[in-house]
């Protein structure tokens, strides 16, 4: 058209050449960011216990071939090893996307569906799961909450107790899982059959009921009795032995009943200042200490003690440990109790209250064995004083559930020390 000629012979046989290298250097640059990669994901951490993929040989154990090999038979073993462990969970375990369409299951899982003789066409997602399930007094339907309130899923099903029609309790828990870039692509969920726990609640519930109105009520009645009846009617010995028995049933029917609430109580957490909670046991234990002539000493070497707990069991907790101090000491002596801040042996500041008498001691070995149920002391030393032995177990109890820490230092025919050692405030 412009009367012009331009050879394409030069321009072809330029591209001809120029193309094999350019595709050699694209290969180049893929085959050292594959190697790279490869080289990085063989560094993380291996969760398999042993890698049962064999590497190739030591010439070409460094070749992208040989370590995209051996990362393609990783990766199957490691979806092998991820399918095995979950049919080992013994607890159902359900995995699905974020529309609630489920992906895994576990045997555990189809175990249950099977015992609840759920239809297959009901195990596809989460929301025809839960409606073979019912909650609250009122068994309504349990169904899923807007997968997008996040919160509202972790406050409300974390722990929330679901039911069969064949009288079987579960809870029911899930988990958010999230990619690498942090974003939300899916459910764990959780269901265990906690029927015969429940059970056995209801069951604990039922013998503290029998403790704490049936079996007291008669032996309280039996006391009044004794005490109204005229002294020609009942031979005093007689009497005296009866009342005897029914006060130690008494005390064991109360010491029970306070160790199973120390033990499965819901406690009201709240800041509390341990001196006040210490005049409280001393003013609730003076007519005892009157009666047997024991001065009773309190010494603060700190102040503003105040510890996060539930303030009628940490009460209890000290009227017991001065209650036996008490109990063990003869007449003229002297009971201490001394308030003070130390550190414990990561170094946290702790409130202390030591409470130290005057009394026969423990036998050796034998200041750990105390706190156990039924474990009275002393052993061989002093006299023999009634008792149960559950106050101190039930004191053990609550310094473990309010993460503090209980110490008895003790010779015998020189007294016992028990320290009671409560996180403060400020540090929980």
């Amino acid at each position: 058209m412009f009367h012009t000629w331009l050879p394409p012979g030069a321009a072809v046989a330029g591209l001809c050449m120029a193309y094999p290298l350019w595709v050699w250097r694209q290969l180049a640059s893929a085959d050292a960011f594959m190697h790279a990669e490869l080289k990085h994901f063989e560094a993380e951490p291996d969760l398999i216990l042993q890698n049962a993929v064999a590497r190739s040989g030591s010439h070409e154990a460094n070749s992208t071939t040989a370590m995209l090999h051996h990362a393609i038979a990783h990766a199957r073993e490691m979806r092998h090893f991820m399918f095995d462990r979950l049919d080992q969970l013994p607890d159902a375990t359900l995995i699905a996307d974020m529309d609630g369409k489920l992906l895994l299951s576990n045997s555990a899982a189809r175990e249950l569906f099977d015992r609840l003789g759920m239809p297959a066409q009901d195990r596809q997602t989460l929301t025809a799961i839960f409606r073979q399930f019912r909650v609250g007094p009122n068994r309504e339907m349990f169904t899923m909450l807007d997968p997008e309130a996040e919160h509202e899923v972790q406050q409300e099903w974390l722990n929330r107790e679901i039911s069969s029609d064949d009288g079987h309790t579960f809870s029911v828990g899930f988990a958010l899982q999230r990619s690498t870039a942090d974003k939300p692509v899916g459910w764990v969920v959780r269901i265990s059959d906690i029927s015969e726990a429940k059970a056995a609640q209801r069951q604990r519930e039922d013998i503290l009921q029998l403790l704490t109105h049936d079996m007291r009520s008669p032996q309280a009645s039996i006391v009044a009795v004794l005490e109204t009846a005229a002294p020609d009617q009942i031979d005093a010995e007689v009497s005296a032995r009866i009342r005897n028995y029914a006060h130690r049933t008494l005390g064991l029917a109360d010491g029970f009943v306070q160790l199973a609430r120390a033990e499965a109580l819901e406690y009201i957490i709240e800041e509390v200042d341990l001196f006040d909670m210490l005049m409280d046991a001393v003013d609730d234990l003076w007519p005892q200490s009157v009666a047997k002539d024991i001065s009773l000493e309190t010494f603060s070497d700190a102040e503003n003690l105040i510890v996060l707990g539930e303030r009628s069991l940490l009460t209890r907790a000290l009227i017991n440990i001065i209650g036996n101090a008490l109990k063990y000491s003869d007449p003229g002596t002297r009971v201490i109790c001394r308030l003070s801040r130390v550190s414990s042996k990561d170094g946290k500041p702790m409130a202390a209250c030591a409470i130290t008498d005057e009394g026969p001691g423990l036998a050796p070995g034998h200041s750990t064995m105390i706190f156990e149920r039924f474990n009275r002391g002393p052993l061989g030393v002093g006299s023999r004083i009634d008792g149960v032995g559950l106050g101190l177990s039930f004191v053990h109890t609550v310094m473990v559930r309010h993460k503090g820490e209980i110490r008895c230092d003790s010779e015998p025919g020189h007294g016992a020390t028990f320290t009671l050692l409560l996180p403060l405030a400020e540090q929980c």
